[in-house]
């Protein structure tokens, strides 16, 4: 098992999401997607990529590299990801017994928001998250992130 029995992030693997975006926190839209977790030597890498209808269709892409823990069992793992649109953020994520908790923020605080990944299953989390640019809410979410076989 992994630090505190998590699979997401702690293992290579890929998982699909299904859930809604709210646009303005007020637009219901229907969403869903593919996160893959991998391990390289130096680093791990994420790769989100989550579509939600819209017209036309809208599709989010990220990239994320992390910092592998530095000792077994630490609770705090630092990230970054690079943003075609927004720029670059950098980030921690704090392991907790049910969840992996995301804080992020671009240098300029302009961009900033939070993630909770609450584990449900052994293979499944719940995942609700906010996003906000100059403190106005761009989008936030709920989406059911599950691993695939």
């Amino acid at each position: 098992m992994t630090p505190a029995g998590h699979n997401w992030l702690f293992s290579p693997s890929a998982w699909k999401a299904k859930g809604t975006f709210w646009d303005g926190g007020v637009t219901e839209r229907r969403s869903s997607g593919r996160s893959v977790v991998r391990h390289l030597e130096d680093r791990w890498e994420i790769a989100v990529e989550v579509e939600f209808e819209a017209d036309p269709l809208h599709v989010i892409e990220n990239s994320y590299v992390v910092t592998p823990p530095p000792e077994p069992g630490a609770m705090v793992i630092d990230w970054y990801s690079e943003n075609a649109a927004i720029g670059r953020l950098e980030g921690v994520y704090a392991v907790t017994d049910e969840a992996i908790i995301s804080q992020f923020a671009s240098s300029d605080r302009r961009h900033r928001g939070i993630e909770t990944m609450t584990r449900v299953g052994v293979d499944t989390y719940q995942v609700r998250g906010i996003y906000m640019c100059d403190d106005e809410v761009v989008l936030t979410w709920s989406l059911r992130l599950t691993r695939e076989r």
